[in-house]
């Protein structure tokens, strides 16, 4: 029996200088993560530094309207009302819901949509076959002028809940993160929740083979009728004009594909990444690769996409770092922060059929 084939992914690839705004708004764009991968060559001082993250999260179950209820008496209580990171698990699309930055933001298909009564908007109805559903963004402060209360906003869910319990679904699976989880009531309480630790695994991999140089800047291409045969070597940073740029930015990628090949293939232990002890090499430029996995079946307001299980939102990250093979001593002397580096990064993005990052 033959296998269907992969979905079109829709791929962008960006490259820049250390430190980067544009890396922090990054974190900040994909807020429901459920998994990050680390390769770098090994660092005693960067190994201590990763085994030492921490945090946690709770999980749930509860109808919506006691966690919408639960939440805006946080915020209240707490002051802290765009504190709570919460999402829905549930495996009942397109139902679904998440909550941060003090708004709750409500996925529903047509008819749920309709059933509800509050204002909301049609989602990726530019995107051929993708399937009928809206957002509804619904702040736990102060209501849109175009709801009419917040005992609006409740009989609304309400009435939610009370149509899934009928169809079967039940209550929400939920997890969340708070600041102050001992100021949690209703299902976000202590005595209702499950405590969850995360704290990272670490393997250590001997005779992998590392790459020993990293990408120099990305050439910056101009439109040209003339084309060179022939590659060039870019790992000293050679700089090409003229008609050599479109054949210097294929290389370029060529070297990064690489490079991202060669991330996943370590963080799932390929064979072919393993060398002999004889030949195992000490990079001449410490590498840092991260792979975000992030949680598709989460809606998110902007830019909006069709919560999907099967969906695909994924980011690798190359740092390359300069100076010094010491990536815990490679700071930049006037940026005021210590935690900035010197050196070059290289984003790829990866994301599945129906999400509207991309445009």
């Amino acid at each position: 029996m033959a296998s269907s084939p992969l979905e079109k992914r829709t791929t962008m690839i960006s490259a820049g200088r250390l430190p980067s705004s544009r890396l922090h708004e990054m974190s900040s764009s994909r807020p429901f993560v459920h998994q990050v991968d680390v390769v770098f060559p090994f660092d005693h001082e960067l190994q201590v530094a990763f085994s030492e993250l921490e945090t946690d999260y709770y999980t749930s179950r509860a109808p919506l309207a006691e966690i919408y209820e639960s939440l805006r008496i946080y915020g209240q209580q707490s002051g802290l009302a765009s504190d709570a990171q919460v999402a829905s698990t549930g495996t009942f699309l397109p139902d679904a819901w998440s909550c941060r930055e003090g708004s709750i933001i409500l996925n529903a298909g047509k008819e749920t949509f309709e059933s509800l009564g509050l204002p909301g908007h049609k989602i990726l109805a530019q995107m051929p076959g993708a399937p009928e559903q809206h957002l509804i963004n619904v702040s736990l402060d102060t209501p849109s002028v175009n709801v009419r209360s917040n005992d609006f906003i409740l009989d609304s869910i309400t009435r939610w809940d009370r149509s899934r319990e009928g169809s079967g679904e039940g209550q929400w699976d939920f997890a969340f993160h708070i600041s102050h989880p001992e100021k949690g009531t209703g299902p976000l309480s202590l005595s209702r929740t499950r405590h969850h630790k995360v704290k990272p695994s670490i393997r250590n991999l001997q005779n992998v083979h590392i790459p020993t140089s990293a990408l120099p800047p990305r050439p910056n291409p101009r439109p040209t009728s003339t084309r060179r045969g022939g590659h060039r070597d870019l790992s000293h940073g050679e700089k090409t004009t003229g008609t050599d740029d479109n054949d210097a930015l294929e290389d370029w990628n060529e070297r990064a594909c690489e490079l991202f090949e060669w991330i996943g293939m370590v963080n799932i232990d390929a064979q072919r990444t393993f060398l002999s002890s004889q030949m195992a090499t000490r990079p001449t430029v410490p590498l840092i690769g991260l792979t975000i996995h992030g949680s598709t079946g989460v809606p998110v307001l902007t830019p909006p996409r069709v919560p999907r299980l099967e969906g695909e939102d994924t980011v690798s990250i190359i740092l390359a770092l300069e100076g010094t093979n010491d990536p815990m001593t490679n700071r930049s002397a006037n940026s005021g922060d210590e935690t900035d580096l010197n050196g070059s990064w290289v984003v790829l993005e990866s994301i599945g059929k129906w999400d509207s990052r991309f445009g």
